[in-house]
């Protein structure tokens, strides 16, 4: 190094001596941090910090221990939930920017109720002063699809339309783009999508903004509670990272919406089972038509968690005395006009709205399907019968070669190989193997006999649910209507396979089945492989040897 570089490092480190010390020091004042001790220092001196969370966190964790039956959790952290929430419910109140983000959604939701009845003119006045960044999403998917359309499937084509053909291109898409060309359809679409995402951001941020003001300390917590508390916080946070998975989008949308849901699952429980409905079910249709967002509104008008229409609210007031339960979820309303204000200014009365009128639905599919012993009305009997009976029988077979498939995998014949035995005319098969052959085949087909009706019994039920379901989308009435549209032989169309309404009715099956197993997705296991899970097996039973050792059986068990 020469003797100039070497004299500017001495320099240079000499000034970085005298200058003053860094707050990262460690001061005992205000302005300085404290750092940790070095890592020589002793693990046991270290403390274990509190675990800290949200409000949110803590009543979605009671929310899970409701979803997933356990209400013996669910009613030891009712008690620090309600204190919690008491304490903050002044600071809840009297926040500002909590106060201004709700009056922005209470703005928007209601701007969308009277959206349905504005006339085109203010609803084209809305889209040109909407930020073009906010339709560009929109009127693209319009713009491509209106290519695809008319053969432009690359840029080249263009070059082979007639002159009709791209005036006509040309018109449809000037419609397509330009606000003051629009037609009202498109223009009720753009309205109601820029609105709904807009809602959506702001749910999202009051949410988050709940959070930032209600932080939740479990220091003076009791041990067993804090750590029954810690299971359910964990299974949240595994459901956190299930829902960002990419690989399974419809998964990924289910759990999404039933982590929104869990503040709502004490008022989902008592209404389903006031009503007679399975709460999973109820939480999977909330989450098919608003993902719990209340002040969401669809194109058509329909609002709040469940998505009514003013003529669901009709039936739900005109048949009260008729639905079980409807009474008692619908005591202290006086009359029409209250039962809608109420769905719409609390989410749990739609929730109870919406559990009286499925059952409304479902016990009018029972009625004219004849269950319970009642006879089917003639028109459904003259609609339905041919391809009910097809498809009972299909359901019957179906279920029986899905059985008989299952118990060869898991059950695989082995080739039958007969000793012979000596007897007085020579070499005999053995007896007790026939026996234990013919014994063997008679279990196997009870086996299969009652695995196919269970599996025939589950998908008849599934059926059921889904025509209440199908029901609960489009009305009987619509459904019966647009079975009649489609042709000559429109009649004898299964309302269930009606286009508007698989997707929608399986949707919701398909996740009703992912809340049913929702402990296994938030827990750990779902991740080991064979190696960790033998591990685990084996510190359970105690054999470190490569054998598992059982507990011993304390003598109550054992008795």
């Amino acid at each position: 190094m020469s003797p100039g570089r070497s004299g500017a490092v001495f320099w240079g480190l000499g000034l970085l001596l005298l200058l003053p010390s860094s707050p990262v020091r460690g001061q005992d004042g205000d302005g300085g941090f404290k750092l940790s001790g070095p890592r020589t220092s002793g693990v046991s001196n270290r403390q274990e910090p509190a675990v800290e969370l949200d409000l949110q966190q803590l009543i979605d964790a009671r929310g899970l221990a409701l979803l997933t039956g356990d209400d013996e959790a669910a009613r030891s952290l009712h008690g620090l939930v309600a204190r919690w929430r008491e304490f903050y419910r002044e600071r809840l109140a009297s926040d500002q920017q909590l106060k201004q983000l709700q009056g922005q959604i209470d703005s928007l939701f209601a701007s969308m109720l009277r959206d349905p009845r504005r006339p085109t003119a203010e609803l084209r006045r809305v889209v040109k002063h909407s930020p073009l960044e906010q339709r560009i999403p929109v009127v693209g998917r319009w713009l491509r699809a209106i290519f695809w359309r008319a053969g432009v499937l690359f840029p080249r084509d263009v070059a082979r339309l007639t002159a009709d053909e791209r005036s006509r291109l040309c018109q449809k898409l000037r419609t397509a783009s330009l606000p003051r060309l629009m037609e009202s359809w498109r223009l009720r679409v753009l309205v109601w999508l820029l609105r709904d995402r807009q809602v959506l951001r702001l749910s999202a941020r009051r949410d988050e903004r709940v959070a930032e003001i209600t932080p939740v300390s479990l220091s003076d917590c009791p041990p067993t509670l804090r750590q029954l508390l810690q299971r359910y916080l964990d299974m949240l946070a595994n459901l956190r990272l299930r829902a960002a998975e990419k690989q399974a989008p419809g998964q990924g949308r289910t759990l999404r919406g039933l982590l929104r849901g869990l503040r709502y699952m004490d008022t989902i429980r008592q209404a389903s089972q006031v009503t007679g409905l399975d709460h999973r079910l109820v939480t999977r249709l909330l989450i098919q038509e608003s993902a719990f967002i209340h002040q969401r509104v669809s194109w058509a008008g329909a609002f709040s968690l469940a998505q009514f229409l003013n003529i669901a609210l009709k039936d739900i007031w005109q048949f009260r005395h008729r639905i079980p339960g409807a009474n008692r979820l619908l005591a202290g309303v006086s009359s029409y006009q209250q039962l809608r204000q109420q769905v719409i200014a609390d989410p749990r009365m739609a929730i109870r709205a919406a559990c009286i009128y499925f059952r409304r639905l479902r016990d009018e599919v029972a009625l004219r399907l004849g269950d319970k012993g009642r006879r089917m009305s003639s028109e459904m009997l003259t609609l339905l019968s041919l391809e009910l009976y097809l498809l009972r029988n299909g359901m019957g077979q179906m279920a029986t070669f899905d059985s008989l498939v299952e118990s060869r995998l898991s059950w695989p014949q082995e080739r039958l190989v007969l000793p012979l035995v000596p007897a007085a005319g020579g070499m005999l098969p053995d007896p007790a193997t026939l026996l234990a052959g013919w014994m063997e085949g008679l279990v196997r087909r009870l086996v299969e006999r009652k695995v196919s009706q269970a599996v025939f019994q589950g998908r008849l039920a599934r059926l059921h649910q889904a025509l209440g379901l199908a029901a609960y989308n489009a009305g009987m009435q619509n459904l019966i209507r647009a079975s009649r549209r489609r042709g000559p032989l429109g009649p004898l169309s299964f309302p269930l396979e009606l286009d508007e309404t698989r997707n929608y009715v399986d949707d919701i099956l398909d996740g009703m089945e992912l809340i049913s197993r929702v402990e296994h997705l938030a827990s750990p296991l779902h991740d080991m492989d064979y190696r960790q899970l033998v591990e685990l097996a084996r510190r359970a039973c105690g054999g470190d040897d490569g054998t598992w050792k059982l507990p011993p059986v304390q003598p109550a068990a054992q008795k």
